[in-house]
């Protein structure tokens, strides 16, 4: 067997067709165990130890990483059978690293599924992100394998992938998966109506100026554009929430000027738009009270009579 670590990748490059035809079946049975150990955690205690002993996650990690650079050998009913059981392998590894190196895997291995097996895939990617047991990095390195269906589902299957990628944004607090969502929301045709107040709802409840910033971001980027009308009464609005008055106002002004150039942006500061708004957009209402939107999570109310 070759030594395995962090040359996997490379390794599994360097093999040529023939070594990576016998490789494939190796690291199949090994992540095959590895499975059934995650599979026996739902089982009883013994059975999950005596299982357990069997498996090194580190090992079989390794093995992945070799995998992942054996991924253009691999056929598509290998392509098949390896991707559910990478992803239940994922869901029981808590290690950052190893999470890191299986979804890597993961994805190479998803980038061989043939369009009919893609659509069958794409759940259990979406169940790992909204299940409240995942984990920050196992949901951080499993939002980017939605990257890899882009193009391999229908728009309307991947638009069910937006709603748990906002979830990873607000479990990691960056947006770090942005760039995802970006490619998902353009393959699916753009974001819907109830996306962008789900969005608003974020940032006008955003737990810190931060997360404010956050959300201003992933609005300012997501929102609908065309009309531009509707973009900047959508802005305006987020600019009223009381979490904007912060970081997420620069955020939001910038958005502004991106979309219009003739918008001041940030560096002019908040009067300058303010003064701009009715002159460029004289039927977006500045004198109106924000409205509260829906609490997007629970334990939390709008006050009495703001409330959408």
């Amino acid at each position: 067997m070759w030594s395995l670590g962090l040359t996997g990748r490379a390794l599994g490059r360097r093999l040529d067709v023939s070594e990576a035809h016998k490789a494939i079946p190796e690291i199949l049975t090994a992540i095959e165990r590895s499975a059934d150990a995650a599979d026996a955690k739902k089982a009883s205690p013994e059975l999950e130890a005596a299982r357990a002993r069997s498996v090194d996650i580190a090992r079989v990690s390794a093995l992945a990483s070799v995998l992942e650079g054996l991924s253009e050998h691999l056929t598509q009913d290998q392509a098949q059978k390896l991707f559910p059981l990478l992803m239940a392998t994922v869901t029981t590894t808590v290690n950052s690293k190893e999470v890191t190196r299986l979804a890597a895997a993961a994805a190479a291995v998803a980038g061989k599924l043939s369009t009919e097996s893609a659509q069958l895939a794409l759940p259990s990617v979406i169940n790992v992100l909204e299940n409240s047991g995942t984990s920050i990095n196992q949901m951080s390195a499993v939002g980017d394998l939605v990257n890899v269906f882009v193009g391999k589902v229908g728009a309307a299957r991947l638009a069910a992938t937006i709603r748990p990628l906002f979830r990873v944004i607000r479990a990691t607090q960056t947006t770090a998966q942005l760039p995802t969502l970006k490619k998902v929301v353009d393959a699916s045709g753009g974001l819907s109506a109830e996306d962008v107040r789900y969005l608003r709802a974020e940032l006008a409840w955003a737990p810190s100026p931060a997360m404010a910033a956050v959300w201003g971001e992933v609005l300012v980027q997501l929102a609908p554009r065309d009309p531009v009308h509707a973009y900047v009464a959508t802005l305006v609005e987020a600019l009223k929430s009381p979490p904007s008055a912060g970081a997420a106002t620069a955020v939001i002004l910038d958005g502004l000027h991106s979309a219009v150039a003739s918008a001041p942006g940030a560096s002019a500061g908040l009067a300058a738009t303010i003064a701009w708004i009715p002159t460029a957009f004289p039927d977006v209402d500045l004198a109106a009270a924000p409205e509260c939107p829906a609490p997007p999570r629970e334990g939390l109310a709008c006050p009495a009579g703001s409330g959408p």
